[in-house]
């Protein structure tokens, strides 16, 4: 769609998509939980990185919560292998982060990760060509170096052989050894070789900082490097790695630099959560993970939409990536936060801690609230480099940081945590809400879910037990909080949520069925958003 402007034709900006969002179901305690995410808190990112998220929220047409943890992450992986973070006085700690993001099919996942890491990826294209005539000098040079060193060594034979003196031999010997060229390391970020001997090689040849960022994060999890839990998680730490190639030479990497951020289809992780779930709890590995579990934007999407300008984010990628730290021509430069900063940033691990009691709201995720602040201090970091700042990280930034950290805590404990407030029977309503709702946010809203489907995808205890299922589902309907519908010539049995309003397509069959049925529609199922607007849970 085009729009004039005197003698111009614009392209008009197709507008972000507005998929069903939440609903806030219960309070208990003070304590809000919902069965789909609370708002992602964009505005709390950084200039130019809300930027870079809005315009490609545009471009992609997904939400921010779809783009932001991956575009943070990027910036991280640009920054990481130049610059340290001390968390805690005397503490440092790496910039890297790790993210998984619960995507569907068809959710834009490759399309968001080739933009986000294009910079990175020109930047190494360019580093491999100049590192190709830098070891041709480099061989050129060993070449010459080893013909010298073969006469020196000859002259010495033949003096030592004639009693004669070879100490100026010797030193023009060690004076070639001292002046020798150290063979040239190309720099490289982005790892594809998901294995984690692969990782370790790669941080020994190519710079000591790695990425692993895939958009089909289905391999990931049906390959070895899933199961080394334990191994991830303490790159994540940076603690030393020590490993033996496949010639059987050890080699020890210091303080190695790491983000790893996924794509995955939700059905995929939880399929392998239900049998390494534990695992990668007792190794410390979900804890330090930012989960993010967006509502998919399939069915709201405008196909007609123009390429946004990435310039910034691009020129500022390539600028980290090319500064001395990040370079590594210079030392590695540790940043430290200014005083009311510092004093933010404690605050916050101290109510997080205050919340770890017996009973407390993050009593049941306590391995990832534990890892929040140290997390925080890592992104606060990441803004204050991208962003161009210099000097000590400032409060508004490490404020930033901490509102997005403490979003995917609560995300975390909405998709991970238990419901420790409610009785069995809300419990299990819960689930079953969630069920539904999960059924809704995959099919856009066009259908009602059947109630067979509770029984095949809700969770374990209430799949198992039809008593226990039968007596949740009436506890909902007795509360109106669902409706059963019944269509002619149709045995199953359909489960609508009261004020969830269901999209067009779906007037053709099954509304008109329901019309002939009963007389008219239940309010739940009339199609009252006006053409262009999308209504929220």
């Amino acid at each position: 769609m085009a729009v004039i402007q005197g003698n111009q034709t614009l392209q008009a900006r197709a507008p972000i998509p507005q998929p069903p969002h939440h609903q806030v179901l219960y309070t208990s305690g003070g304590v809000a939980v919902s069965s789909l995410p609370s708002p992602y808190p964009e505005d709390s990112l950084p200039p130019l990185l809300y930027k870079t998220v809005i315009n490609l929220a545009h471009w992609v047409q997904a939400t921010p919560q779809m783009i932001a943890p991956t575009a943070i992450a990027a910036a991280a992986l640009a920054c990481q292998r130049g610059y340290l973070v001390e968390g805690k006085p005397g503490r440092t700690t790496q910039l890297g982060l790790a993210v998984i993001n619960l995507m569907e099919i068809s959710d834009g996942k490759d399309t968001i990760f080739k933009i986000l890491l294009k910079p990175i990826s020109d930047h190494e294209e360019k580093t491999e060509a100049n590192s190709v005539k830098d070891l041709a000098k480099w061989k050129a040079y060993m070449s010459a170096f080893k013909a010298k060193e073969k006469g020196l060594n000859r002259d010495i034979s033949k003096l030592t052989m004639r009693g004669e003196d070879t100490s100026a031999k010797e030193r023009e010997l060690d004076a070639l050894f001292t002046s020798g060229q150290e063979k040239p390391k190309e720099i490289r970020q982005i790892l594809n070789d998901a294995s984690i001997k692969g990782i370790y090689q790669f941080l020994r040849d190519f710079g000591n900082s790695c990425g692993v960022f895939k958009s089909e994060g289905a391999a990931f999890f049906k390959s070895n490097l899933a199961k080394f839990a334990a191994h991830l998680a303490d790159l994540w730490s940076s603690g030393d790695v020590r490993f033996v190639d496949k010639n059987g030479k050890s080699y020890t990497i210091r303080h190695p630099r790491f983000s790893i951020v996924l794509m995955v289809q939700p059905s995929v992780l939880f399929d392998f959560l239900r049998n390494y779930g534990s695992y990668w709890q007792d190794t410390g590995l979900m804890g330090r993970i930012l989960f993010n579990y967006p509502v998919s934007t399939r069915g709201y999407r405008n196909m007609d939409t123009q390429p946004e300008k990435m310039q910034e984010y691009n020129a500022r990628i390539l600028e980290i990536l090319n500064s001395a730290p990040c370079a590594g021509t210079v030392e590695n430069v540790t940043l430290k936060f200014e005083e009311s900063a510092r004093r933010e940033l404690t605050n916050f691990a101290t109510r997080i801690e205050s919340h770890l009691r017996p009973g407390g709201l993050y009593s049941d995720v306590s391995d990832a609230a534990s890892k929040t602040a140290e997390n925080a201090a890592r992104m606060a970091a990441v803004f204050h480099v991208f962003e161009g700042h210099e000097g000590d990280i400032s409060l508004d930034m490490t404020q930033r940081a901490i509102t997005i950290c403490d979003w995917h805590l609560f995300e975390f404990k909405r998709l991970f945590g238990e419901y420790l407030h409610f009785a069995e029977l809300e419990q299990d309503a819960l689930d079953i809400e969630k069920c539904i709702r999960q059924f809704h946010n995959e099919s856009g809203c066009s259908t009602p879910c059947p109630k067979n489907r509770v029984a095949k995808f809700a969770t374990k205890a209430v799949r198992d037990n039809y008593d226990r299922r039968e007596a949740a589902f009436q506890y909902l309907l007795q509360h109106g909080r669902i409706q059963y519908v019944n269509l002619p010539r149709d045995k199953t049995t359909y489960v609508i949520i009261p004020g969830l309003q269901y999209l067009e397509p779906i007037s053709g069959v099954i509304l008109q069925q329901a019309q002939q049925a009963y007389g008219a529609l239940p309010s739940s199922l009339r199609v009252t958003a006006p053409p262009g607007t999308y209504p929220n849970f």
